[in-house]
This record gives structure tokens, C-alpha cells and sequence, in this order.
């Protein structure tokens, strides 16, 4: 008997990886959304080439994806299939936790199986690419569940595993792994003082301050100052997170948190009835039944805040099979007399989703777009052969797009000054191999830079041009159009110390010799 569930659950998470990697291999490689794209794939690029995050280039999001990133390019080669396939890893990752933190509830393999096939549907493939909001919301969400097990079985080894997992997710977004953990550590404190393990919280706090030992040493080797990494990853985001907490939170809006988000809500509705139900009555089974669900719907409120206050695409849909498939745990016999019901509704709102925002890749915000006009990426580069190519700037007409990206990229390739390129195409660097020198990882203002009524802005500005002089920089390559400000050299260089001229349509180059001396 133990051979054969041995062997079941070793068939169906071979089954788990095969279709997590498939399905996002598969997406990765249709579209892109030049701006989220491309950063991480040239971040991790830069850092092969010993340019470092908060040394190098101003950074609002952690290095973790660009480190695992420049691993996976320097292991298998610099293309994009591998970097495709690093979010398929951590899809089929988080669908494999889903599936064994299901059967440790009891639920049958069957229904887990389902469940985890449903979760990977729908967590990457939205995006496709290695993307901060997935990764971070992976691995808190991982985090959550490696909490409640470690809870339920009391496995040391994984009360171990948890502030790695907080420190990768921390070092990939601060949110939403500050509320996921906010949520945690509370949990914790009520374990802590109902079991009295007081050894192991310390054995706990020596290990993260190992860590934190551990991250200064890697800080010093790669000279990156404390100063830098506090004011570009902490100081300068927590400013954007109160104006968004403020706007998210004044005037309180229902709709916005419960009746739009009501799918995740509803996957969580037998445990509101339950929770509630013993709340009142005072009957939870245990004090570790009162942590599992007071845990995992916090979470959801954590969740559903941290994607009202980002300006990204909606992605936290894939929520609901995890969230369902924990409810369904706690209502066999109880609710529906027949669990096949409730495993068919969530079917139904997966399938929903994954036709809204996958299908056809409105993440990317590509539903602008007439997917069938995509056309080769090896147009452009064999590094990008896997690559469907279209964008939302593209439409109808992606070759015109590529026409013109191939005209710049011949420009700045015949061009032997030191340069800087400032662009939302964050691959041209990468498929000359050379770097781009650039002053931002990437390009946004008012969201991943300071500007000028911010009181971080002198702080910037110096960054910035030390980060030119550093590089003795002569030109800057403007390439458009960005999301960004596009004019970000005029308004650095007030005084004119530049000479500008328009190349193409899309180009333009400063000459800035007269600014860095």
C-alpha cells in the first residue's frame, strides 16, 4: 500500500511539472510587453557582466530573479527559451507545494492532483516571463502554505525553511512578502505562546540573523552600499506605498475589494461559514484549526490589497483553485454532500479566467492586439528565435515595429563611443553583447524613479550621473517610444550641456561629453 501511493504521487507530480512547464512554455513565448518584458531579461544579463543592482543602476525591485536569472543563462546560454523557462520552474514549484499541502489535509490524490493542474494553469502563464509580482506572490503564497504545514505537523526542518523563503521572496518584491509575513509572524506569536516553543523561535532568530550576516557579506564583496540598496529598496518604495495606501484605503470602496474580487471570495466561502460558525460556538477541532484558517483568509485580504495597489495587470486569479482546494479539505460531509460540485465550480471560474487573461494574453496587455499577426523573433535575433513577436505597440503591423528596432540596433552596433541606452527594449544590449550602461534597471518615472517635487530626487540625480561617469558614458541612445519620460536627459541636464540629434523616428542620441566633465 505504501509503494502504491509512493508511486501515485510520484506519477502525478512528474504529471504537475510536465504540464507547469508546457503551459508556460507555451505562453512565454507568445508576446511581449516591451517595458516588464525585457528588464529582468537584460538584469540578469548585466550582472554575467559584473554590473550589479543598487552599485550599478537604480533599483526598485530585488535582485533574486535576475541572480537566479544570470545562473540559469551562464548554465544553458543566453536565449530566451531559458529564460522562459525559469518562470516554468517556479509555475511547476508552486504546483507541486499545492499538491502535496492538499493530501497532507487528507484530500484525496484525485482531487489535489486537479487542484495543482488548475493553480499552474493560471499562476504564470499569465505573464509568461520571470516577472517580480508572480515571483514574490509565489513564494509568499509558498511561504503561507510551508507555515501551515510546519503548524499542522510540527516538521522541524521546515520551520528552517521558512526565513529562507521569506528573505528570497523579500529580495524578489517587498510586497506582497511584508504582508504575507506581517500574517506569519502574528500566527507565529499565538503558536509560540500556546505550545511554548521558545527553543526553536531562537534557533529561528539565529538563522535569520545568519542571513542577514550573509547578505552584508555578499553587499561588500559586490561593493554595493548600504546607503544605496536602503534608499532605492526600502526609503524610496515605502513613499510610493503610502500615497497608494492612502488612495486604496480613502475613500474605502466595497466594490473594489469584495465584488470585484468576489471569485476569491466565493472560493473561500465554506471556511468564512466554518470559521465564523466556531468562532461563535467556540468548537475549532484544535488551536492549530484556529491558526489554518485565520492564516489563509488574512492572506486573501493580503493578496487582494497588494493587487488594488499595484499598477500591474490582474494576476491573482490563481488564487482561487489554491484557496478552494483548502476549503474543500473542511467541507467533505459538511456542505455538499457531493465534493464534485464544488471541484466543478472552481473548473468553471479556472476556465473562465484562464480564457479572459491567458488565452488571450491581456496581461501583457496584447488584447490590443491580433495575436495571429505575430511573427518570428529571430527576425531580430536568434537569441529570440522561440519568441512569437508581437506587442501592444505593434498591433497589426509587428514586422514595421521590428523594421525599425533593426535600423536602431544597426545604428548603435556601428557606433564605438561609450554609451548608455535608455529604452523600454531592454534585449538590445543582450543581442550585441555589450552593456547598456544604463542609469535605471528600468524605465518608469513616478513608479520606479524619484522626479523632481520627490524629496529622493538630488539623491537620484547623483546616482545617475555617477553612474555615467563611472562609465566614462559619451552618448545616450534614446530609444522610443517608453513608458516612461522620454525627455529623461533634458531633465536631468538642465544647463544644455548636451547635443542632441534625431537618428530615426525612434532614436534619439545626446552627446554628453560637456555634462561628465
Amino acid at each position: 500500500m505504501v509503494n502504491k501511493n509512493l508511486n501515485i504521487n510520484i506519477s502525478y507530480t512528474v504529471i504537475i511539472i510536465c504540464v507547469a512547464i508546457a503551459i508556460n512554455q507555451y505562453f512565454g513565448n507568445i508576446g511581449v510587453f516591451p517595458i516588464d518584458s525585457f528588464f529582468p531579461f537584460n538584469a540578469s544579463y548585466e550582472i554575467l557582466n559584473n554590473k550589479y543592482p543598487f552599485r550599478d543602476y537604480w533599483t526598485i525591485t530585488g535582485p533574486f530573479i535576475d541572480v537566479t536569472q544570470a545562473i540559469l543563462f551562464y548554465l544553458f546560454g543566453v536565449n530566451w527559451t531559458i529564460y522562459v523557462l525559469h518562470a516554468s520552474i517556479v509555475n511547476a514549484v508552486l504546483g507541486v507545494v499545492v499538491y502535496y499541502f492538499l493530501i497532507n489535509f487528507s484530500l484525496s490524490k484525485n482531487y489535489s492532483l486537479v487542484y495543482a493542474l488548475l493553480t499552474v494553469s493560471l499562476a504564470y502563464p499569465s505573464s509568461g516571463t520571470p516577472y517580480v509580482d508572480h515571483h514574490a506572490s509565489i513564494l509568499s503564497i509558498i511561504s503561507l502554505l510551508v507555515f501551515i504545514i510546519a503548524i499542522k505537523k510540527g516538521t522541524t526542518s521546515l520551520w528552517y525553511f521558512l526565513p529562507i523563503l521569506f528573505f528570497v521572496s523579500f529580495l524578489t518584491k517587498q510586497s506582497p512578502t511584508s504582508y504575507i509575513f506581517l500574517i506569519i509572524g502574528i500566527f507565529y506569536i499565538i503558536n509560540l505562546f500556546l505550545y511554548r516553543q521558545y527553543l526553536l523561535t531562537i534557533k529561528i532568530i539565529i538563522e535569520t540573523l545568519i542571513i542577514i550576516f550573509i547578505l552584508f557579506i555578499i553587499f561588500n564583496y559586490s561593493e554595493i552600499k548600504p546607503i544605496d540598496f536602503y534608499i532605492q529598496y526600502i526609503e524610496y518604495p515605502l513613499s510610493i506605498g503610502e500615497n497608494r495606501i492612502n488612495d486604496f484605503l480613502f475613500p474605502f470602496d466595497f466594490k473594489r475589494i469584495f465584488l470585484r474580487q468576489k471569485w476569491i471570495h466565493l472560493s473561500l466561502l465554506p471556511l468564512y461559514i466554518l470559521f465564523f460558525k466556531k468562532l461563535i460556538n467556540r468548537d475549532f477541532n484544535s488551536n492549530k484549526e484556529f491558526i489554518y484558517f485565520g492564516s489563509i483568509i488574512l492572506s486573501s485580504f493580503a493578496f487582494i490589497s497588494h493587487q488594488l495597489m499595484t499598477i500591474n495587470g490582474y494576476f491573482i486569479f490563481f488564487l482561487i483553485p489554491i484557496y478552494a482546494g483548502f476549503s474543500h479539505c473542511f467541507i467533505k460531509n459538511r456542505i455538499f454532500k457531493k465534493e464534485i460540485f464544488f471541484l466543478l465550480i472552481t473548473c468553471v471560474i479556472s476556465i473562465y479566467y484562464f480564457n479572459k487573461y491567458i488565452q488571450s494574453r491581456s496581461f501583457m496587455d496584447l488584447k490590443k492586439s491580433d495575436l495571429k499577426y505575430k511573427i518570428e523573433g529571430k527576425l531580430i535575433h536568434e537569441k529570440l528565435k522561440s519568441l512569437k513577436w508581437i506587442t501592444y505597440r505593434s498591433e497589426k503591423k509587428p514586422l514595421k515595429e521590428i523594421t525599425e528596432l533593426n535600423n536602431v540596433i544597426e545604428i548603435i552596433k556601428n557606433d564605438k563611443s561609450n554609451k548608455a541606452l535608455i529604452t523600454d527594449y531592454q534585449f538590445i544590449s543582450v543581442i550585441l553583447d555589450i552593456n547598456d550602461n544604463s542609469p535605471n534597471k528600468v524605465w518608469y518615472n513616478h513608479h520606479v524613479y524619484p522626479t523632481e517635487n520627490h524629496r529622493l530626487y538630488g539623491f537620484y540625480k547623483n546616482f545617475f550621473i555617477e553612474a555615467l561617469r563611472k562609465e566614462k558614458v559619451e552618448k545616450i541612445f534614446v530609444i522610443k517610444p517608453m513608458v516612461g519620460d522620454q525627455n529623461i536627459v533634458e531633465k536631468i541636464f538642465k544647463n544644455k550641456c548636451y547635443s542632441k540629434k534625431i537618428k530615426t523616428d525612434i532614436l534619439d542620441v545626446y552627446n554628453i561629453d560637456d555634462c561628465l566633465n
